[in-house]
């Protein structure tokens, strides 16, 4: 089973990490922002970076 795990950086991506026991023996990647707290705590893991873009209207 491959599994995605998408989350903001911060205290949601933190959260998903701390779930580990139920994906670490999973084929896996993570969406995450480009951030500095995600780059580092992902460091080992395939991570696809995003871009947060916001538009006024």
């Amino acid at each position: 089973m491959k599994i995605c795990l998408v989350g903001s950086s911060g205290g949601h991506l933190t959260h998903l990490y701390l779930l580990k026991k139920f994906w670490e023996e999973h084929d896996r990647f993570w969406v995450t922002f480009n951030k500095l707290d995600s780059v580092s705590l992902l460091e080992n893991e395939k991570n696809i970076g995003v871009i947060f873009l916001q538009i006024e209207i």
